[in-house]
């Protein structure tokens, strides 16, 4: 056979001595003898530097009837050129937060002998922290310095969004209360989290309501997000607060009350905006003219409806006496005309009566008295005011004397003595007579 080189796993078998084909010079070919005299294997004359490359050289022995011998060889170069066949782990792909199995590979040869495995791993990154692929290359060697090589592919994904920690609960607060915007947390489960919150205000019915609603979302390197919602209700339930109104007081009634209806000195403030006063006003009349209760309400509303009331209570009174004018005090003759002149009077609320009252007090004579008249002059309110005129009556006439006529008579006549008579302008008249005679020159003379 001729000299071959052959694969460590494929030497082939020894030739059978049929396969042999000798000639001789002398005999024919059946006189040949041909015998397999056996293989020597030269481990150090392979052309590999290895242990599956030897030299095989296979020997026969050639001989014709004489004995003759030729020694023939067939030289085989056992050489290993085939790789191993390396199987390798499958590639995958898994959460970054889950286990990443690194499996090893295995490999076979196709000649004995140990074979080696080498690794060599990449991490090549991907858009974020949790998003990278890992690049496993496998070598198989075996003892000849062949090779294979294979490579396994990790793929390692982030597709799991962060999960909040503390979300800021829902509440409610008054509008004049601090607002508390705290600030949410979360966790991922491969590596940093940013928490953006968009805060959006959404009106009410009136400037102290309102909804702020803040919306978070947290955000991992690789763009996973989850969101979560904070609604806070801004609520105005507080009503104002009065800082100025009117005291009460109490008032004539013929004070200028044109000054109570200004709503000037009236002052309030809100918890959360501008405030809104309105007056209304209730007159109580009272039991009498120029008497009456003036309740003012004043009434506070902010923007949102909530309203506080104050009142002021204005008493009016009437406690001022009419002013009264009366007739001037006169002194008169008895038998002159009296005049009786009426009072006047004025009063600074309402109507008024006046009524008088006479009193005759006499003096010393029928034609000598004193008539002494009170005036009243009286309001609804009972506020009155007096004064009195004096008529103070006199007698100052003397009565009107009639006596009889003088005459002479004889003074052997009768002497009528006639009454005289007299009358007066006032009263009753007392005349008396006093009688004085005087003698004349004779007995019979005499006035």
């Amino acid at each position: 056979p001729a000299d071959v080189t052959a694969e460590c796993d494929a030497v082939p078998a020894v030739a059978p001595n049929s396969d042999i084909v000798a000639t001789d010079n002398c005999a024919a070919v059946a006189d040949i003898t041909i015998t397999y005299d056996g293989e020597t294997i030269f481990a150090d004359l392979g052309t590999q530097d290895c242990d599956n490359s030897y030299l095989i050289v296979r020997r026969w022995s050639v001989t014709d009837e004489c004995e003759n011998t030729t020694i023939v060889s067939q030289n085989i170069q056992v050489v290993d050129t085939t790789a191993p066949e390396l199987t390798i782990p499958a590639d995958y792909t898994a959460e970054c937060s889950d286990d990443h199995p690194m499996d090893d590979a295995s490999a076979t040869d196709n000649c004995a002998g140990d074979i080696t495995i080498d690794v060599v791993m990449t991490t090549i990154p991907g858009d974020g922290a949790g998003c990278y692929t890992i690049t496993r290359e496998f070598t198989a060697t075996d003892g000849c310095g062949n090779f294979s090589s294979e490579t396994q592919t990790i793929t390692i994904v982030d597709t799991t969004a962060p999960e909040f920690t503390s979300i800021p609960s829902d509440y409610t607060a008054e509008c004049s209360d601090n607002i508390l915007f705290e600030a949410a947390s979360a966790t991922d489960n491969c590596g940093e989290v940013t928490i953006d919150v968009v805060e959006t205000t959404i009106p009410g019915l009136c400037s102290g309501d309102y909804t702020i609603t803040r919306a978070f979302t947290a955000t991992d390197d690789c763009g996973n997000a989850t969101s979560a919602t904070q609604i806070i209700t801004i609520i105005d339930t507080t009503a104002p607060e009065f800082t100025s109104v009117p005291s009460d007081y109490t008032a004539s009634c013929d004070d200028d009350l044109s000054l109570v209806f200004a709503l000037d000195d009236v002052f309030a403030t809100d918890n959360c905006g501008g405030v809104f006063i309105t007056l209304e006003e209730v007159t109580a009349i009272g039991s009498v003219q120029g008497s009456f209760t003036l309740t003012r309400t004043f009434t506070a509303t902010d923007d949102c409806g909530n309203a506080t009331d104050a009142i002021q209570v204005i008493t009016v009174e009437d406690n001022t006496a009419p002013e009264l004018t009366i007739p001037a005090d006169y002194t008169a003759e008895c038998d002159e005309a009296l005049t009786y002149d009426e009072a006047t009077a004025t009063d600074n609320c309402g109507e008024l009566v006046i009524t008088v009252t006479e009193v005759t007090t006499p003096g010393a004579c029928a034609g000598d008295y004193v008539i002494t008249r009170t005036f009243t002059a009286t309001d609804d309110c009972g506020n009155a005011t007096s004064a009195t005129q004096t008529i103070t009556i006199i007698d100052t006439t003397a009565p009107e004397l009639s006596i009889p006529a003088d005459y002479t008579a004889e003074c052997s006549d009768d002497h009528p003595m006639d009454e005289a008579s007299a009358t007066d302008n006032c009263g009753e008249v007392v005349i008396t007579v006093e009688t004085v005679t005087t003698d004349g020159a004779c007995a019979g003379d005499y006035v």
